[in-house]
């Protein structure tokens, strides 16, 4: 309507979406559409800027006296916990149609105003990719919503994956300490066979890891007639992160000549994925992040050197902090191909 000329202020064709209207002193705001006077905008813009001021008034008040934050629990606000299902999209529309998790709730009734019978808008904490399961939250609360992905308030994510190929203790101590990978899944060419993935020679560092075996399985399958079996290894690894950089725990265990053949996301700060059915939601009580347990860092080494800083101590050199947790000395690790 703008584009097209349609709506004037005071005479004047509007151009550009973003213009300024401000509150009148006296009389009315001339804001026709079409020709036609749009009636009581003045009225409405003087409420948004009584609005306006309170929120600030009132946030200054907050930052003055310091008061904590904001107790979402009181607030109204509302968690779902989903088990999201393999193929499905953490998104609310897709254009190329593929299977969407939060229309699937939408449909099923989730968030749903029973007194109203209004939906409520879904905001999901963070994304799994499209072949990744397991626990995603859900919220009607933006602001909390954000406040858990929050990077720096480093809630801890675990995952269990189950990946195929040799896995070594140099591997295992590698992603404890960390690692920088090349990144090659950035750049594809489509060519008549499919897809064909690019280096793009770019890099990403990734902060230590805790990873633990699980379990190991040997499949064992006849090769043919008369021929003896071949076999492989599956293992069952359980991974604690406090990043969740796009596809990271793919990258770091390609990069450690690891295929994952399954990721499944089990908990999320203090919101555990417990036994929610797959493809199910259900509604917990929320959590205030500040009291949660799962948040900050994971290793006594990082927590030494925050306690270090913040004491206003000179901080101890990464070379001779020894990881308590995995017992190793902790070094940036470059990449390294293992395959």
């Amino acid at each position: 309507m703008i584009i097209a000329e349609r709506i004037t202020l005071y005479g004047k064709a509007v151009n550009s979406p973003t213009f300024e209207v401000q509150p009148p002193d006296k009389g009315e705001v001339a804001i026709k559409v079409d020709g036609k006077l749009v009636h009581d905008i003045g009225s409405t813009l003087k409420q948004l800027q009584k609005e306006l001021n309170e929120s600030d008034e009132k946030l200054d008040g907050t930052l003055q006296t310091k008061q904590p934050t904001k107790d979402f629990s009181l607030n109204k606000t509302r968690v779902w916990l989903c088990n999201k299902l393999k193929g499905e999209l953490v998104t609310e529309d897709d254009p190329d149609g593929r299977r969407s998790m939060l229309q699937r709730l939408i449909r099923g009734g989730v968030g749903v105003d029973k007194k109203n019978n209004l939906p409520t808008h879904l905001k999901p904490v963070g994304r799994l990719d499209m072949m990744t399961e397991g626990l995603i939250i859900v919220t009607n609360d933006g602001q909390y919503a954000r406040s858990l992905e929050l990077p720096v308030n480093q809630l801890w994510r675990t995952y269990r994956v189950r990946v195929h190929g040799r896995l070594t203790l140099g591997k295992l101590n590698a992603m404890r300490k960390g690692v920088t990978v090349k990144m090659d899944d950035d750049v594809k060419d489509k060519t008549a066979s499919g897809e064909v993935v690019q280096t793009t020679g770019k890099t990403m560092k990734y902060k230590g890891i805790k990873v633990s075996i699980e379990r190991k399985t040997i499949a064992r399958r006849k090769r043919g007639v008369g021929q003896a079996y071949s076999g492989g290894t599956n293992t069952w690894i359980q991974i604690t992160c406090c990043e969740g950089k796009n596809r990271m725990l793919r990258r770091i265990l390609s990069s450690m000549g690891l295929d994952v053949t399954r990721l499944i996301r089990i908990s999320y700060g203090d919101y555990d994925l417990n036994t929610i059915p797959p493809g199910m939601a259900v509604e917990v009580p929320v959590k205030v992040l500040e009291k949660m347990k799962k948040k900050g860092p994971m290793f006594a080494s990082e927590r030494n050197d925050e306690s270090n800083e913040a004491g206003g101590g000179k901080k101890k050199k990464l070379n001779d902090v020894v990881n308590a947790e995995s017992g190793d000395q902790v070094n940036a690790v470059q990449w390294v191909s293992y395959s």
